[in-house]
């Protein structure tokens, strides 16, 4: 996968971007997020 075909820029929240020093450490955080997400998605019945 080519970062230049998969490039998106977008703006964060002043306060947010405080929390993020790089673009490395938004997409860990990020990546993180859509684990919990996918393991707490309760099974369908």
């Amino acid at each position: 996968m080519s970062l230049n075909n998969f490039n998106r820029n977008f703006f964060l929240g002043e306060d947010v971007a405080e929390m993020f020093p790089n673009t490395e450490a938004v997409n860990e955080a990020l990546r993180f997020l859509m684990r919990v997400t996918q393991q707490n998605k309760s099974p369908k019945i």
